[in-house]
């Protein structure tokens, strides 16, 4: 049963990382800003997501002021 856990819990931080990586992809977009769709096209979480990239100092300034943009899309209580 641990074993079942360990890999569901490895499962899930690697999917975690892969949309991160995704989600940084687009808000590395310069001449072509990415759209409201573009983002909706990678799931539920993309606007928490959003959120952890625009509080995270270790990134590119001009990836978290696009995470503040794209965030628009996704209208929080915590905004």
């Amino acid at each position: 049963m641990n074993l079942l856990l360990l890999i569901a819990s490895l499962c899930t931080a690697s999917a975690a990382e892969a949309l991160r990586e995704r989600v940084l992809d687009l808000l590395s977009g310069v001449e072509e800003p990415a759209t409201a769709a573009d983002f909706a096209a990678l799931g539920a979480d993309v606007g928490i997501e959003l959120q952890a990239i625009a509080r995270d100092a270790n990134v590119l300034p001009t990836q978290r002021g696009n995470a503040l943009v794209a965030l628009g899309h996704y209208p929080s209580a915590d905004a």
